[in-house]
Order: structure tokens, then C-alpha cells, then sequence
């Protein structure tokens, strides 16, 4: 309880006219207990539980004992004032007593107050209070101002230390929960998909591998096959090969075309790498005409002046009311038509590769443990979380869940995880580093 500074000296002048002054002897009267530390919560409160033990001899049985608990900084400035505590020995109890009955006196002690109506040899009276420290405050302490019969003129008022206060250490203020992962074994389905630039003899579908960059581009894409066409673990469901030509020349020709092209792609592939006859059923060919739309956009990003002209072309015969033919002609009309042809139908001749598999979900904890020694490449995220589970030691578990990251980084569970696990081995690495 915070008190008014200037409302506890009026009390004590009060005191003063109801008896004579006694001299003030703090050597007798002391605190249990008597090393007393506070540590307010992260709240800045902290709860102030002591006894005062205060001998018989310490005053007459005529007088008043005030005690007023307080805040000082180092500096010695107060900055609270609490609830003071009066302890009334029996000839003053009963003249305060006589008082408010005859007299209707209110007494003027803003807090507690103790009628000593039996004296022994010590008495022993708790004492009980709220205590708000400020934000930043190092060093502070908490005494009393001890007065007998409130004599301020007259040396009655002495100090009396109390407690010492110490910061709460800093708040933790790591939010992160351990997210259970459920292990549930579910097919692994996987897919994949790429580009080969292939260029092509005009309205040619087979495939030569020395014109151009081919034969760059067709290793590129046995790169990305191989290891899966190859891979125990994995069960190839589809190898999707999806031709596209050039906008220019009729619709139909063009799609037909593309077709053609595609075949020749999955053929080639077939015998590049031997791939058996129950997959090759596996490999279908596919169509997607682009139309002009690719080419207007490789103009725009080349910053092609002519791109607007193109683009009105396009607007003023839309596709989707089947205009291709008809935007074909209007843009051969255009004065750079040759540029077009030179700088942006020939990348429109290319072939697309989609794949889609399944690997092998593995179903023990032994076998788990075996293949992430030597496949961790082909885990689930589930699976990663069993191994982690099954790893003894923090440190372990924290590999498992980097590796997991590697191969999955958008995991919501496994970065949560990460941070929970890492946080645990920081603060026992600083418990440590403390001890030593």
C-alpha cells in the first residue's frame, strides 16, 4: 500500500501530544527473517512477509510504536511509502481506548495498529504488503522509519533495514510449443517436371541430336529420368512427354506436329536408356498448342517494339473464338515478321516432360533407421519425424530435423520442432556455462 509522505509525518505529530518522549533504543528491535530478499515477480510486485520482533523493554508501557516500511533507491531517494504499523503498549491502548469513547477520537494511523494488551518478554507482530518495484531499478532496498510516541523533534526517529530487492531475471519469452508429430504411413507420391528446347527441321518431327544445343538439352533431360528410372525405391505411375511447335503455319498442322515431335522424344528416351518394355507402356505422348501467347510474351521481355503491334492482333482476334489461323496471317502482314521468325519461333519449339512416381514407405522403426543411414532422399516428412523420435540425445534429434529441412523447407512442424529442440540445447548450454 503506497501512502502520502506528508500524511504519515501528520501522524506521527499526532502521537506526539498524547504522551511524552521516550528515547529510541533500534538496537533491540529487529526482522524476521533477518536477511530477507525480495524478488518481485516479472510484474514489477512482489509480496513483503515479515515479522517484526520488538522487546519489552524497547518502550514503556505508555507508549506508541510506529514503524513506516518504504522504497529507496541507491541514491537514497524514497520513492514508496507503505502501510505503517503501530504497536500500542497496554497504558497507551487504554488511553487511545478512553479516547474514542468518551471523546469519540479517531485515531490518525493510516494502517495497521496492534494493541499490546498482554506484555511479555518480546513480542513478535507480522507484517504483510504489496511491494511495486519500477522497470530498471538495480539496488534498491526496503527499511522502516521507527519512531516511539512520533516524537520528530527529538531524535525519536530511527531507521531499521528491512529487505533487499533483487531483479527478476529476464523473462523467457520463447512461445514455441512441441508440435506431436503423427506418424502415418501413406503412399509417397512424387512428382517432377521439365523443359527440353529441342530445335527441329521446319515441319520435321525427328530429332537430331548435333543440330543446335539438342544434344545438351535431351542429357538434361536424361539427368532428370535416369535416377528415377533407375531407383529401386521408386515406381515410375507416368512419363509424360507434351510436344509444342511454333505459332507459325496452320492449326492443325501445328498440333500434329507437336504430337509427332513428342513421340520422337519418348522414343529416343526408350532407347537412350534401355528402360524396360512395362515402362515404356508407361510413357504417353501429348499435345498443348501454345499459339501466339509465348511469342508475344518473349517480345515483351526482350522490350521488341513491335510486342504492342502483336498484342492488338491478338486482342482484335481473341483465341478462344478458335482465330489462330486468322491471327497467323495477320501477323505475317506485320513488317517484322522476318524478326519474329529469326528471334522468337524458333525457342516455341520445345518439349515438356512431366513424371509422376511413388517410393516405397518404409514401415518398421528397424528399417527406418536402416535407410535414413543411407536414403534420406527418398523420406517422407512423417518418416523424418519418426527418426527423429527415435533418436537418444537433443543433439541427434536436432540433425534429424536440419535434414528434414533440407528436403522439406517449408515444413510448418519441422521448423517449429527445430526451434523448440535448439532453444532446449541453448539454455542448457548457458546452465553450463554458468556452473563453470
Amino acid at each position: 500500500m503506497k501512502l502520502n509522505t506528508y500524511n504519515i509525518f501528520v501522524a506521527l505529530l499526532a502521537f506526539s501530544l498524547l504522551g511524552g518522549c521516550s528515547p529510541v533504543r533500534t538496537a533491540g528491535i529487529s526482522v524476521l527473517p533477518d536477511s530477507e530478499v525480495l524478488i518481485p515477480d516479472h510484474s514489477g510486485t512482489g509480496i513483503l512477509k515479515i515479522k517484526f520482533r520488538i522487546p519489552t523493554d524497547y518502550l514503556s508501557k505508555r507508549g506508541r510504536l510506529l514503524i513506516i516500511p518504504r522504497l529507496v533507491s541507491a541514491s537514497g531517494e524514497v520513492l514508496e511509502i507503505y502501510e505503517p504499523l503501530a504497536v500500542d503498549a497496554p497504558v497507551y491502548a487504554k488511553k487511545i481506548y478512553r479516547k474514542q469513547i468518551l471523546e469519540r477520537y479517531v485515531d490518525s494511523v493510516p494502517g495497521q495498529i496492534v494493541r499490546a494488551d498482554r506484555w511479555t518478554d518480546r513480542l513478535e507482530i507480522p507484517y504483510e504488503t504489496s511491494v511495486t518495484v519500477p522497470g530498471g531499478l538495480d539496488d534498491a532496498h526496503i527499511d522502516a522509519l521507527v519512531s516511539v510516541d512520533g516524537c520528530l523533534s527529538c531524535g525519536n526517529v530511527d531507521t531499521l533495514f528491512i529487505a533487499t530487492l533483487v531483479q527478476p531475471e529476464p523473462v523467457d519469452t520463447f512461445s514455441l510449443r512441441w508440435i506431436q508429430p503423427v506418424f502415418a504411413k501413406r503412399p509417397k507420391q512424387m512428382e517432377g517436371k521439365g523443359i527440353a528446347a529441342l530445335q527441329f527441321v521446319i515441319n520435321r518431327s525427328d530429332i537430331d541430336p548435333s543440330l543446335g544445343n539438342n544434344r545438351a538439352e535431351l542429357e538434361k533431360m536424361e539427368k532428370a529420368l535416369r535416377p528415377i528410372l533407375e531407383d529401386s525405391l521408386a515406381d515410375i505411375q507416368a512419363i509424360h512427354i507434351i510436344g509444342m511447335a511454333s505459332a507459325d503455319g496452320p492449326l492443325a498442322f501445328n498440333t500434329n506436329l507437336a504430337y509427332q515431335r513428342a513421340v520422337a522424344a519418348g522414343r529416343w528416351l526408350q532407347v537412350r536408356m534401355a528402360i524396360a518394355p512395362e515402362v515404356k507402356e508407361r510413357i504417353l505422348a501429348d499435345v498443348r498448342p501454345e499459339g501466339w501467347k509465348p511469342v508475344l510474351e518473349a517480345m515483351r521481355q526482350a522490350g521488341d517494339p513491335d510486342a504492342g503491334r502483336v498484342e492488338a492482333i491478338l486482342e482484335l482476334y481473341p483465341t478462344e473464338t478458335n482465330n489462330d489461323d486468322v491471327q497467323e496471317r495477320a501477323i505475317r502482314r506485320l513488317p517484322c515478321w522476318e524478326r519474329i521468325c529469326a528471334n522468337y519461333l524458333q525457342g516455341d519449339r520445345k518439349v515438356e516432360y512431366r513424371y509422376s512416381y511413388t517410393l516405397k514407405s518404409f514401415t518398421t522403426d528397424e528399417e527406418l533407421l536402416q535407410m535414413y543411414a543411407v536414403r534420406p532422399d527418398a523420406f517422407s516428412e512423417e518418416e523424418f519425424f519418426r527418426v527423429a523420435e527415435l533418436m537418444p540425445s537433443p543433439e541427434e534429434k536436432v540433425a534429424v530435423y536440419r535434414k528434414l529441412l533440407a528436403y522439406y523447407p517449408a515444413s510448418a512442424v519441422g521448423k517449429n520442432n527445430l526451434a523448440v529442440l535448439e532453444h532446449k540445447l541453448s539454455v542448457k548450454a548457458g546452465r553450463k556455462g554458468d556452473a563453470r
